[in-house]
């Protein structure tokens, strides 16, 4: 497995079904019908915010991350209404605010991580936010934030084992219900970034 900094354009239809598999919890209730979720954020991916994991012939899992006001997936108000109309657009971009966190100029926000059902349990997740650790240390950044929901209690585990602490947590709850989220609170994650962190891994760009 290799790790590299960016994404091909060829994936991008490959990340999106990704996201939609691995996150569906988050993106299904807001965005509806699998096609036209796909076409949203295949549209909106922007391939220099992310890290990949991959082997010679696949796509194991994608790290999202927003940095300087820059995202991986940039969903304008714009596209969301070519894709669903004027009425369900509003409605769609308003279920995306409630997952939108504005980051700082030295803070790194982790978007999204998203790793294919087949590579889970071999570490994918656990190298990619080590080279998102590596990266934040090498640019300077001071912290990485993230954002992990109620039901996803190992998600938040590792996080915790990886050096993130709960800094905020958010009750969306009667919202929820609206839109149809299956999860009730967002907690707020944030790690410190230190000159002494002295992992080295290996990166190619």
């Amino acid at each position: 497995m290799e790790i590299t900094k960016g994404l091909s354009n060829n994936n991008k239809g490959l990340v999106a079904d990704l996201f939609l598999n691995a996150l569906g919890e988050k993106f299904t209730p807001i965005l509806g019908d699998k096609i036209r979720a796909k076409q949203l954020l295949e549209s909106s991916i922007h391939p220099n915010n992310c890290f990949s994991a991959t082997t010679d012939t696949e796509l194991l899992g994608i790290l999202a991350f927003q940095i300087n006001d820059t995202n991986f997936l940039s969903i304008t108000f714009n596209k969301i209404i070519s894709v669903y109309g004027l009425i369900n657009g509003i409605i769609k971009a308003i279920g995306l605010s409630l997952l939108v966190h504005n980051s700082s100029s030295d803070e790194i926000y982790l978007e999204a991580i998203a790793v294919c059902e087949s590579a889970r349990g071999k570490r994918v997740g656990t190298q990619l936010i080590e080279a998102l650790f590596l990266f934040a240390k090498e640019n300077n950044f001071k912290s990485i934030t993230l954002q992990v929901i109620d039901i996803n209690p190992n998600a938040k585990k590792l996080y915790e084992r990886m050096g993130f602490v709960v800094v905020k947590r958010t009750r969306i709850w009667p919202i929820n219900l609206i839109i149809k989220f299956p999860f009730k609170e967002v907690f707020l994650m944030k790690k410190e970034i230190y000159t002494g962190f002295h992992k080295y891994l290996r990166i190619s760009s």
